[in-house]
């Protein structure tokens, strides 16, 4: 069974859909964040989401601020307002008492889980290619953006699939804040980490050194 929920944040409200394999709120259920210009609609939590379902693992998938159905202006995106939105769903599982809440998060949602962990203790994270730091710098070489004509400007704009993005150099400058090998020795809970030795985006050597730090 599935259903839509829209949750009250301080950004805006966010989207989600709840997808009940079993009854039992005791039960483990996985929040599932997908990553940079993607939502929960897209082909990797898609795929996740099938594959809990036939393990019969509860899920509920978001989309962050500004993606998919959820609210905010895309250009004002930032790490920062992603982490409010996944915070926003763990306190609505929470009152809903639903008390075994696992993490999966992708490349963005992976830096967004990393930090909402150190805050919201879930039972087990899983992570897919994180964008543990320097998140500003891997958009302008994925996307062949100049940071310095960004900081200039104070926006960046590209076309990708036929959308005009734009985006404030608020993002890029609120990405600095945000390490993960400055506090992932904080998280309690296991952490799964996967990546691929050949990601575009990502690379590889972020999640190896990441690893190095993993309780």
């Amino acid at each position: 069974m599935e259903q839509k929920v829209f949750l009250e944040s301080k950004f805006g409200k966010v989207a989600g859909v709840l997808s009940l394999a079993n009854a039992d709120k005791k039960s483990l259920i996985f929040i599932l964040v997908h990553g940079f210009e993607s939502s929960k609609d897209g082909i990797t939590l898609s795929a996740v989401n099938k594959f809990f379902q036939s393990l019969k693992i509860n899920t509920l998938r978001i989309d962050l601020f500004a993606h998919g159905e959820s609210e905010g202006n895309f250009a004002d995106l930032t790490v920062t307002k992603a982490i409010s939105s996944l915070n926003t769903a763990f306190d609505y599982l929470k009152s809903e008492n639903y008390s075994k809440i696992g993490l999966f998060g992708s490349s963005l949602g992976g830096l967004v889980s990393l930090f909402c962990s150190t805050i919201q203790n879930p039972k087990l994270l899983i992570l897919k290619c994180p964008a543990s730091k320097n998140l500003g710098d891997l958009i302008c070489n994925g996307w062949g953006l100049d940071p310095e004509k960004w900081r200039e400007n104070n926006y960046v704009q590209w076309e990708e699939q036929n959308i005009v993005r734009r985006l404030n150099y608020d993002f890029y400058q609120d990405a600095l804040n945000y390490n993960a090998e400055e506090v992932v020795n904080k998280i309690k809970c296991p952490i799964l980490l996967v990546h691929g030795g050949e990601d575009s985006v990502v690379p590889v050597e972020q999640s190896i050194s990441l690893s190095k730090l993993i309780k």
